[in-house]
């Protein structure tokens, strides 16, 4: 499918928005949107193994999902959330390499 459609599937399980609350579909649904080359979703599953949400918390693991993400990417017309997606996954790894 559209991994941005994916994303937006993910999201809302993650947030309970629309359907139940639900980390592991959250995740799948994350897990397709990044096969499908959506870089927002990988900065997704990084924050879900850095907060073990549906996931048993990982540190390494969330650091290779931001390691994913071009440093430069922007995602215009996502919400602010995500413009500078590039530029939060590389203070995400510093902050969890400290």
């Amino acid at each position: 499918g559209d991994a941005v459609a994916c994303y937006a599937i993910g999201q809302m399980y993650e947030e309970g928005k629309g359907v139940e609350k639900n980390y592991n579909k959250s995740i799948e649904w994350y897990r397709k949107a990044a096969e499908g080359g959506d870089v927002v979703a990988y900065y997704a599953l990084g924050r879900m193994y850095e907060e073990g949400k549906g996931v048993e918390k990982n540190i390494e693991i969330a650091i290779e999902m931001y390691k994913k993400i071009p440093k430069g990417v922007q995602c215009f017309g996502r919400g602010i959330d995500v413009m500078f997606v590039g530029k939060a996954a590389q203070d995400r790894i510093a902050k969890l390499r400290k």
